[in-house]
């Protein structure tokens, strides 16, 4: 989608960069009384020289918003074991990069420690073929794992949100089946990922995000236009947030997001998700709480609204906690659903020429002359009424 920061791209890297070096090569001829061939010389090496400062500082990330190198994050000492759970369809256009990304996430949390569970259904790509040849490649590596591919399984009397809830549900089965963590260790973790483009780092960050103490954590998932998970994501009042920039209600949000630090939410999915396995396992959520369910979370719909399968695990730690769960959002964790926006979000947009872009027209102009066009744009929570019964204040 095009936008004024295609515009100020291209100012900077192709407008300045040739006028620098043409007033630059100007400026030198005039003043040098050299052979041709020396100016010539001179031109191509005051050119070498701009385009190398423009590219480093161009694609020098920003500190705060970068990740550290795979290497950087801390193995597994603990042996704790991960539960992952995928969903796919129609999702060849994520090969090789999903598989070969989440074999490195699972050969540095150690391969004996981690329980792959896939569900496909109805593809009509190369889905099959390759989760076929991912599965034997897991075989070969002593991964357990659990891919199911099935067709055929669309029930026409469910609504969307039952079909999609029974969807992820079919990836908990081996949960559900008995196996509640590996060699007598139960699972700690329980790792969501949708079908979406990740780098390895960005697993391990939200692994260690607040040292690991956290019932959910989420990263950012983006389309071109920008976030995508409104209908899922709630602050700590309950509000929906936008898909424009900057996203979220509260100023104490905000001010967090530009900062790349941690931010406190009722309700995430993103994308790609880590839970608190504890909350998906039997026997563990007991809460002492009269009337309320204390069993394994299972996705569901909700009996008053119509409110999306992925918020209302969220929902139900809420309320099978005593106190406010730790729930959060590390805005240095991107998720896309397409390579082009993965390119976008994860790379360019981390960039320090896009600093000015952002503090210009983000900050200044569009948030804080525009801002209200941002508020018309955010969705009325038709749940606020029945959800807000389960919140936990922060």
């Amino acid at each position: 989608m095009f936008s004024t920061l295609h515009i100020f791209l291209a100012v900077v890297w192709i407008g300045l960069p040739v006028a620098t070096t043409s007033t630059l090569a100007a400026v030198a001829s005039r003043y040098l009384s050299k052979s041709n061939a020396s100016r010539d010389n001179l031109k191509a090496a005051l050119l070498t020289a701009l385009l190398c400062t423009v590219a480093w500082r161009t694609f020098t990330v920003n500190h705060h918003h970068s990740l550290p190198d795979l290497d950087s994050y801390p193995r597994n000492s603990n042996n704790e074991t991960v539960f992952i759970a995928v969903n796919l369809y129609n999702s060849e256009h994520l090969f090789p990069a999903f598989s070969d990304n989440l074999l490195q996430v699972v050969h540095h949390l150690g391969e004996e420690n981690v329980f792959i569970s896939i569900y496909e259904s109805n593809s009509h790509d190369r889905t099959k073929q390759l989760l076929s040849q991912f599965e034997r490649e897991l075989h070969l590596r002593g991964i357990q794992n659990s891919i199911r591919m099935l067709d055929n399984n669309r029930r026409n009397d469910m609504d969307r949100i039952e079909r999609l809830a029974l969807i992820r549900n079919e990836a908990l089965n081996p949960i559900q089946s008995g196996v509640h963590g590996l060699h007598g260790r139960t699972f700690s973790k329980l790792l969501w990922l949708n079908d979406i483009f990740f780098r390895p780092e960005s697993v391990l960050e939200l692994f260690s995000t607040n040292g690991g103490r956290f019932d959910q954590v989420c990263g950012l998932d983006y389309l071109p236009l920008g976030f995508y998970d409104t209908w899922v994501m709630r602050d700590v009042e309950g509000n929906r947030q936008t898909p424009l920039w900057p996203y979220f209600h509260l100023e104490s949000d905000i001010a967090r997001l530009r900062k790349g630090e941690l931010i406190p939410v009722n309700a995430c999915w993103n994308g790609m998700t880590i839970f608190d396995a504890k909350w998906f396992l039997p026997t563990s959520n007991s809460t002492a709480q009269p009337g309320v369910d204390d069993g394994p979370i299972r996705f569901r719909t909700h009996p008053e609204c119509l409110a999306s399968e992925c918020l209302l695990p969220s929902y139900d730690i809420h309320v099978r906690s005593k106190q406010r769960p730790q729930i959060f959002v590390n805005p240095r964790v991107v998720a896309t659903y397409q390579w082009r926006d993965y390119l976008m979000y994860d790379w360019i947009m981390r960039s320090n020429i896009v600093n000015i872009w952002s503090r210009i027209w983000q900050d200044l102009i569009s948030h804080s002359l525009f801002g209200f066009f941002v508020e018309i744009g955010r969705k009325k929570d038709d749940c606020a009424e029945a959800l807000r019964r389960g919140w936990k204040p922060l």
